[in-house]
């Protein structure tokens, strides 16, 4: 066992819940024979526990290893906060990004590959690290650690009562679309303002949630990128909108889809009356403390077009931290490794996926980890993980001010074309997609496209 955790392994038997105050980046100075070392993050869900966890770090390996980890959590635009750091020579030394390629292009990062004392955990996550989302010409810049799923949740009573159940009597939630439109159309009373699903139409995401990530399940195809071939295909989405639109024909979805942003519909599912959503992982989160949910509520994998055909459905992947390539010579490669390892540790990812904040990739890690009864449906987001996979970067197109699928999508929501007709409309936007590779690729000559096309990727479960 290394040292990192035989320490981690006493720490976690005593986390302290003490909050750390931020403070501003880029004062990375060794005084004395501390060394501080600071990282950035945006303001999210897990702001307490990474406050708690920093500090006992501070306290036990830092104490040891001479170093003082600054944890800032910084409001708005984080990138954009971080690029004016760089200009004043106060970039933190750890930090997260959604602009690793054009940072491992400024030499603004340095990849894990070239720091010392990273080899064990490269070789536990390496084989996840996608191009451009955590590497950049066959180096890794940012490990992928954590991840996140997506399924449907439905609240149980309502299926209960409308008498859609198994062989016990519990809810038995829909396998294939064509189950989730028959169960929304007995999930619906109108007359009780009680209804089979609900959509956030206004969310900006609608599509790519209730449409994409619930095609992938099928296709194992995100937003119609097949990284097999390198070309798009959205054949298969026609289904998937075909089922929403037969919905709508029904009556069987909260009425107003449109005026719906993601929260409000939230909201509307944990108050009751509404019997099925489109939902991730994050929202185990949102149920139980942003909108507690005043039913019972459970959480099954995406529906399927066919049964008997299921692919890897979407899964998102995050990655550990952007390292400063200045820190590496200020710090210290030593110092930086030992954070990393930290917080790439099993025990901390253990112990953050039984506060419900994150779901390691590895799931063998929490297969067998105990919850508390309130937390069952993380439990169950959490097992859909060997189906999940977060897809490559797709390949660039050029649309030349075509409307994107999501903006599209609006269209064919208000249009209620046929099955037939969704076809025509989403071979021609294909026809235009990958037809758009070929424009881009003549106008960015130096483009290569070779690193997002994968042969040998797994679609199917």
């Amino acid at each position: 066992m290394s040292k990192t955790k035989r320490i981690m392994a006493g720490i976690l038997a005593a986390a302290m819940m003490v909050p750390l105050a931020a403070c501003g980046g880029g004062d990375n100075a060794v005084s004395g024979d501390v060394t501080k070392i600071t990282l950035w993050r945006t303001n999210g869900h897990d702001k307490e526990f990474v406050q708690r966890k920093v500090k006992e770090f501070n306290d036990t390996i830092g104490k040891e290893e001479g170093i003082e980890l600054e944890y800032v959590a910084k409001e708005g635009d984080l990138d954009q906060l971080i690029d004016v750091a760089y200009t004043s020579g106060q970039a933190p030394d750890l930090y997260a990004t959604n602009q690793l390629e054009a940072r491992a292009q400024k030499g603004q990062i340095v990849a894990y590959d070239d720091i010392a004392g990273t080899e064990e955990i490269i070789e536990k996550y390496g084989d996840k690290a996608l191009e451009s989302r955590h590497s950049y010409n066959g180096k890794i810049y940012m490990l992928p650690v954590t991840s996140g799923t997506y399924g449907l949740v439905y609240n149980k009573q309502m299926f209960v009562d409308a008498g859609i159940v198994d062989e016990n009597g519990e809810a038995k939630p829909p396998v294939t679309l064509a189950e989730l439109v028959e169960d929304a159309k007995l999930l619906t009373d109108a007359s009780k303002q009680q209804y089979g699903i609900i959509f956030p139409g206004k969310w900006d995401g609608w599509y790519m949630t209730d449409i994409n990530f619930v095609s992938s399940a099928s296709t194992g195809i995100v937003d119609g990128y097949n990284p097999q071939t390198g070309k798009f295909d959205y054949e298969q989405q026609a289904y998937v909108m075909d089922a929403m639109l037969q919905i709508k024909r029904d009556g069987s979805c909260v009425p107003g889809t449109e005026g719906f942003d993601n929260d409000p519909a939230r909201a509307r599912f944990a108050q009751g009356n509404i019997g099925m959503k489109i939902a991730g992982s994050y929202d185990v989160g949102v149920f139980t403390t942003q909108f507690p949910a005043q039913i019972e509520w459970g959480v099954a994998p995406l529906p399927l077009i066919d049964e008997n055909t299921k692919g890897m459905q979407y899964g998102s992947l995050d990655g550990l931290y952007a390292v400063n390539s200045e820190s590496v010579e200020r710090v210290g490669e030593d110092k930086i490794a030992t954070v990393l390892n930290y917080f790439a540790s099993d025990e901390y990812l253990i112990e953050q996926f039984k506060e419900g904040l994150s779901i390691p990739c590895d799931y063998e890690l929490v297969k067998d980890v105990e919850v508390p009864d309130e937390m069952e449906n993380w439990k169950t987001f959490a097992s859909f993980t060997p189906f999940s996979q977060c897809p490559p970067v797709a390949v660039k197109t050029e649309m030349n001010g075509e409307k994107v699928m999501d903006k599209l999508w609006l269209d064919i929501w208000n249009e209620e074309p046929s099955l037939d007709e969704l076809k025509v409309i989403l071979q021609e936007y294909q026809d235009k997609v990958n037809a758009g590779i070929e424009v881009y690729q003549e106008e960015h000559p130096e483009y290569d496209p070779t690193p997002y096309i994968i042969k040998d990727w797994k679609l199917t479960r």
